[in-house]
Parts: C-alpha cells; sequence; structure tokens
C-alpha cells in the first residue's frame, strides 16, 4: 500500500508540474496575448518623434498612454487635439499623436507648431499598419502594465476621463 501512496504522489506531483509547465509555455510563447484590441497586451510601437527622440510603447509601463492615430490632412483630428491638451497636464498620462500619411519631419513639426501640439508627434506608417487603423483619429488607451483599454475614433474627453480613471 505505501508503493500506491508513494506512486499517487509521484503521478500527482508530475501532473502539477505538467501544467505549471504548460501555463508557462502559453503565458510567455511569442505574441501570447500580444494584439491591437482592448483587453490585448499591447503591440509595441517605436518611432521617432519631431524632437528627435526616439519613442517606445514598451518603456512608457508605469504610465497610461494614450496614442491618437491621426493624418495632417484630417480636420477632425485637429479639433481631437483639443481633448489631448486637456490630458497633457496630468503626470501619470502619456500622449503621443503619431502621423500615417508620410509627412516628412520638417513639415510634421511645422504642423505641431501650426496647431500647438505640445505632446510627442512623430509618423510611422507601420504602427498604423501594426494597429489595424483604418480611420482617423483612432484612439487608443494603454494602462500602467500595457493592456489596451480603450479603442475608438473621435472621443469626447468625457470618455478618455473615465477610461483614464478607471486603468490609470
Amino acid at each position: 500500500m505505501h508503493m500506491d501512496r508513494g506512486a499517487s504522489l509521484a503521478a500527482a506531483l508530475i501532473l502539477v508540474v505538467g501544467l505549471g509547465a504548460f501555463a508557462y509555455w502559453v503565458m510567455t510563447r511569442a505574441g501570447a496575448g500580444e494584439g491591437v484590441s482592448v483587453g490585448d497586451t499591447a503591440v509595441d510601437i517605436q518611432f521617432t518623434a519631431i524632437d528627435g527622440s526616439v519613442f517606445r510603447l514598451s518603456d512608457q509601463r508605469g504610465k497610461v498612454v494614450v496614442v491618437d492615430f491621426i493624418t495632417t490632412s484630417c480636420s477632425i483630428c485637429v479639433e481631437e487635439f483639443e481633448v489631448l491638451r486637456r490630458l497633457t497636464g496630468r503626470s501619470s498620462v502619456r500622449v503621443v499623436s503619431i502621423n500615417l500619411d508620410g509627412v516628412n519631419q520638417a513639415d510634421l513639426a511645422a504642423y505641431a507648431q501650426h496647431f500647438e501640439v505640445a505632446w510627442t508627434l512623430g509618423g510611422s506608417r507601420a504602427a498604423g499598419t501594426d494597429y489595424k487603423v483604418t480611420g482617423v483619429p483612432t484612439l487608443i488607451v494603454v494602462d500602467r502594465g500595457g493592456f489596451i483599454r480603450y479603442r475608438g475614433y473621435d472621443t469626447a474627453f468625457e470618455v478618455l476621463d473615465q477610461v483614464i480613471s478607471q486603468y490609470g
């Protein structure tokens, strides 16, 4: 009987270790849970801002990041800048706008000056492709842990404020 109990304990141990290994594999395999929808771990974004700095979404852990996909020809995007301005004073929130229409850095800097964009701005068509942006302005809110908590278009301040309050 002692052998049966030992065999049972060994089988239970093997089962627990096996389940743990499987869970670890699922959580760490390439691309696991990463995506562009609400609830996904945000796909990393990298671009050079108009000030010459390199922005990496993955470097922003610990802050809420509002990612604003725009084009320079979009009048609704300019209107939404008023919403983004209201967020820039919060120390725990990082606002970034990513231009998708391929304008060069000098023209983008002039655009930022004209429309008083005081937050990080740069261009990245790849980020728009990665995030499957089909219309602008598209806003993505990424929480402190790197999870997408909101994705929408032409978003009102009250909506963003609520999302940031909930996940910030």
